[in-house]
């Protein structure tokens, strides 16, 4: 799977963002992993969506369909 990120004039651009991380934390193993060295999984994500927006019914699925549809929205193919 291929994940293109734009670069931002701003202080919030994906590229340099991924690019700091990446050199703090290095190149290899699963993309996000907290300082005890454990991963990002769905379920952990979940807990945070719930956190950050406890009166909403938001999942990881709710995220899944937002982006497929901005990408339908968007012209770009299905894979």
């Amino acid at each position: 799977m291929r994940i293109q990120l734009t670069r931002l004039d701003s202080p919030l651009c994906p590229v340099i963002a991924l690019r700091e991380y990446l050199a703090v934390r290095g190149l290899y193993g699963p993309l996000f992993v907290f300082s005890d060295g454990s991963h990002l999984t769905r379920h952990r994500l979940s807990g945070f969506i719930q956190q950050c927006f406890p009166h909403m019914s938001l999942d990881t699925h709710s995220f899944r369909i937002g982006g497929a549809s901005l990408a339908a929205q968007s012209g770009i193919p299905p894979l």
